[in-house]
Parts: structure tokens; sequence; C-alpha cells
């Protein structure tokens, strides 16, 4: 649990806690968002207010590589016949039968999910197009807007 869980299962506003502890809201944001450091001081402070252990504090302030929470995040949205990558590759290293193996070389899971993937995410994409009626909808309607900007800017 990071330190944004902990203050919202509390029901504090990142406002509230800012201001008892004698700090910017933009300064929360960027410790709470792994950006910046958080010295002991503060990590005391945040744990008398939000009544949690230190120790609890200082794992959930542990910052996140930002590289690491963006790949998360962008992986997360991707679906492969209609469940999320990791829960269809881990399925798929389970009846391959070479899971165990595959684990335990870098090189291997890497070369294993590029082509788990080259294998699944045209048929995973047509479906989508095809099953999802808000598709072109939107399409057009971002079409649309960008021709429109594009005209703007053209006569302007």
């Amino acid at each position: 649990m990071n330190l944004t869980e902990i203050r919202k299962q509390k029901h504090i506003t990142m406002i509230d806690l800012a201001t008892q502890l004698g700090i910017s809201q933009g300064h929360l944001s960027n410790l709470e968002n792994g950006k910046r450091p958080i010295d002991q001081e503060l990590i005391n402070k945040i744990a008398s207010i939000l009544g949690e252990p230190v120790d609890t504090v200082a794992n959930a302030a542990q910052p996140q590589k930002v590289e690491d929470t963006k790949l998360r995040s962008w992986l997360s949205s991707i679906r492969i016949n209609g469940l999320p990558l990791s829960k269809a590759f881990t399925y798929h290293l389970e009846i391959s039968g070479n899971k165990e193996t595959v684990l335990k070389d870098e090189a291997m899971l890497k070369q294993e999910l590029r082509k788990f993937i080259e294998d699944n995410i045209a048929y995973s994409v047509v479906a989508e197009i095809t099953e999802n009626k808000n598709i072109v909808p939107t399409l057009r309607m971002y079409i649309a807007k960008k021709d429109n900007n594009h005209e703007q800017h053209k006569g302007s």
C-alpha cells in the first residue's frame, strides 16, 4: 500500500494532510508519487496524523521508479483475449508447462513474452474492434476534432 492509498483509506484529503504537515499540496503530491524522498521526521509526522505505525508509513513512502510505474500502467491496459496481459501471459506459461524454466531466465522470459504478444495481440485488437460498438463513433469524433483544430490553425 502506498501513501496515497493509506491517506484515502483514512478519509483525509491531500489538502488537509499537507496543511497539517506544514507543506504545500504540490510537495505532498511529489512525496506521494515517489518523486521526492521523505525524511524520517516527515515520516513520523505522517504516521502520527494518519494513526499508522511508523514502519507502515516508511514502507509506503518508498519511492517507486517512475519508469516502473509508467510501464505497469501501460501494460495493465493491454488485454489479450479479454484478460489483462499479465493474467493471459501467466495462463499461457502455465498451460505450456515451462513456467518454472522461463521464470529463471530473464532473457527467456522476455523472448517468451515478445512471442506471446506477437502471436496474440493482432487477434485481440481485431476482436476488440469487432465487438466494441463505441470504437467507430469515438474514432469519428477524434478525427473530426483533429480536422477542426487543423482548419482553425490553417485559417489563422
